[in-house]
Protein backbone atom coordinates (compact mmCIF):
# COMPACT_ATOMS: atom_id res chain seq x y z
CA UNK A 1 0.00 0.00 0.00
CA UNK A 2 2.88 2.34 0.78
CA UNK A 3 4.31 1.61 -2.66
CA UNK A 4 0.94 2.43 -4.21
CA UNK A 5 0.84 5.82 -2.46
CA UNK A 6 4.45 6.52 -3.44
CA UNK A 7 3.71 5.76 -7.10
CA UNK A 8 0.57 7.93 -7.02
CA UNK A 9 2.47 10.78 -5.39
CA UNK A 10 5.25 10.45 -7.97
CA UNK A 11 2.76 10.48 -10.85
CA UNK A 12 0.94 13.46 -9.35
CA UNK A 13 4.24 15.30 -9.02
CA UNK A 14 5.15 14.54 -12.63
CA UNK A 15 1.63 15.50 -13.73
CA UNK A 16 2.10 18.92 -12.13
CA UNK A 17 5.77 19.42 -13.01
CA UNK A 18 5.48 18.78 -16.76
CA UNK A 19 2.72 21.38 -17.40
CA UNK A 20 4.58 23.83 -15.19
CA UNK A 21 7.76 23.33 -17.23
CA UNK A 22 5.81 23.76 -20.49
CA UNK A 23 4.20 26.95 -19.12
CA UNK A 24 7.62 28.35 -18.13
CA UNK A 25 9.07 27.49 -21.57
CA UNK A 26 6.05 29.08 -23.31
CA UNK A 27 6.37 32.26 -21.24
CA UNK A 28 10.09 32.39 -22.04
CA UNK A 29 9.33 32.19 -25.78
CA UNK A 30 6.64 34.86 -25.45
CA UNK A 31 9.20 37.10 -23.70
CA UNK A 32 11.72 36.58 -26.52
CA UNK A 33 9.03 37.34 -29.11
CA UNK A 34 8.06 40.52 -27.24
CA UNK A 35 11.69 41.68 -27.15
CA UNK A 36 12.03 41.00 -30.89
CA UNK A 37 8.80 42.89 -31.57
CA UNK A 38 10.05 45.80 -29.47
CA UNK A 39 13.28 45.96 -31.50
CA UNK A 40 11.31 45.75 -34.75
CA UNK A 41 8.95 48.52 -33.70
CA UNK A 42 11.83 50.81 -32.73
CA UNK A 43 13.48 50.21 -36.12
CA UNK A 44 10.17 50.89 -37.88
CA UNK A 45 9.78 54.08 -35.85
CA UNK A 46 13.24 55.22 -36.99
CA UNK A 47 12.33 54.39 -40.60
CA UNK A 48 8.99 56.16 -40.27
CA UNK A 49 10.76 59.23 -38.89
CA UNK A 50 13.13 59.18 -41.86
CA UNK A 51 10.17 58.96 -44.25
CA UNK A 52 8.44 61.81 -42.40
CA UNK A 53 11.58 63.94 -42.78
CA UNK A 54 11.78 63.17 -46.51
CA UNK A 55 8.10 63.97 -47.01
CA UNK A 56 8.60 67.24 -45.13
CA UNK A 57 11.52 68.17 -47.37
CA UNK A 58 9.53 67.34 -50.51
CA UNK A 59 6.59 69.39 -49.22
CA UNK A 60 8.93 72.29 -48.45
CA UNK A 61 10.50 72.03 -51.92
CA UNK A 62 7.15 71.91 -53.72
CA UNK A 63 6.04 74.95 -51.73
CA UNK A 64 9.02 76.83 -53.12
CA UNK A 65 8.42 75.51 -56.64
CA UNK A 66 4.87 76.85 -56.56
CA UNK A 67 5.96 80.21 -55.17
CA UNK A 68 6.14 83.39 -57.22
CA UNK A 69 9.94 83.41 -57.18
CA UNK A 70 10.11 80.01 -58.83
CA UNK A 71 7.57 81.00 -61.46
CA UNK A 72 9.60 84.12 -62.19
CA UNK A 73 12.77 82.04 -62.48
CA UNK A 74 10.97 79.65 -64.84
CA UNK A 75 9.85 82.55 -66.99
CA UNK A 76 13.39 83.99 -67.03
CA UNK A 77 14.78 80.60 -68.02
CA UNK A 78 12.25 80.38 -70.85
CA UNK A 79 13.24 83.81 -72.10
CA UNK A 80 16.95 82.99 -71.95
CA UNK A 81 16.41 79.64 -73.67
CA UNK A 82 14.39 81.22 -76.46
CA UNK A 83 17.03 83.93 -76.92
CA UNK A 84 19.78 81.31 -77.10
CA UNK A 85 17.74 79.33 -79.64
CA UNK A 86 17.26 82.44 -81.77
CA UNK A 87 20.94 83.29 -81.62
CA UNK A 88 21.81 79.76 -82.71
CA UNK A 89 19.25 79.91 -85.51
CA UNK A 90 17.03 77.17 -84.08
CA UNK A 91 13.90 79.27 -83.84
CA UNK A 92 10.83 77.21 -84.64
CA UNK A 93 8.48 80.16 -84.67
CA UNK A 94 7.22 79.53 -81.16
CA UNK A 95 4.70 76.91 -82.23
CA UNK A 96 6.44 73.99 -80.53
CA UNK A 97 8.21 75.80 -77.70
CA UNK A 98 10.68 73.20 -76.38
CA UNK A 99 8.28 70.55 -75.23
CA UNK A 100 9.70 67.07 -74.60
CA UNK A 101 9.11 64.67 -77.44
CA UNK A 102 8.56 67.36 -80.05
CA UNK A 103 9.65 66.12 -83.45
CA UNK A 104 11.89 68.15 -85.74
CA UNK A 105 12.89 67.30 -89.27
CA UNK A 106 16.54 66.83 -90.10
CA UNK A 107 18.16 67.54 -93.46
CA UNK A 108 17.52 63.97 -94.62
CA UNK A 109 13.76 64.30 -94.08
CA UNK A 110 13.75 61.88 -91.18
CA UNK A 111 11.97 62.62 -87.92
CA UNK A 112 14.07 62.66 -84.78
Amino acid sequence: MVVYFAVCAGLATVALAVPSAVAVWTLWEVRKAAISFQRLSSRLEESAQTVRNIVGLVDHFTGHVQSGWMRGAEMAYGLVASLVDRLRGEDDGGSQARRPGAERETEGGRHV
